[in-house]
């Protein structure tokens, strides 16, 4: 192929383009799944707190925890904070997400009595200080078990 003028696997690697499908295969597979899961918990008729909870914290996972190009920690010493900034940042966007998707619920359906009240809603956001400093114990814990 390199004779024809086409770049060679081997050609591409060495010019630097890299492009590491197997990392974004099953993400992928992890948005479509989340997507079903919230598209189905959309039409339930429930008013349970726990499952907007969990899809905030596996919304906020695949928001914030995208992968970092490797290479990218050339400076080990910049970068011990990394895991406990994001682990923080899933605590909060988790009950932000949470929120969100409770007050969506709660208009998408239109009853005379919400699914979520605005207390639960205010309720489910005073949790992301706590839930950052989950977080932050998470990824203090990821960066220990990395080390």
């Amino acid at each position: 192929m390199a004779r024809m003028g086409l770049p060679t696997s081997r050609t591409r690697a060495s010019q630097g383009h890299r492009c590491n499908m197997s990392l974004l295969r099953p993400r992928a597979a992890a948005i479509g799944a989340y997507a079903v899961a919230l598209l189905v918990w959309l039409s339930l008729e429930d008013a349970n707190s726990l499952a907007p909870a969990l899809l905030g914290w596996i919304g906020a996972l695949l928001i914030v925890l995208s992968p970092i190009r490797p290479g990218a920690e050339k400076d080990r010493r910049a970068w011990r904070m990394l895991p406990m900034v994001r682990g923080a940042a899933v605590g909060v966007a988790a009950a932000l997400i949470a929120a969100l998707l409770m007050l969506v619920k709660t208009g998408w359906h239109g009853h005379p009595v919400p699914d979520y009240p605005l207390g639960m809603i205010v309720e489910m956001l005073t949790r992301a200080p706590l839930w950052a400093g989950a977080g932050i114990l998470a990824g203090i814990g990821v960066y220990s078990w990395r080390a």
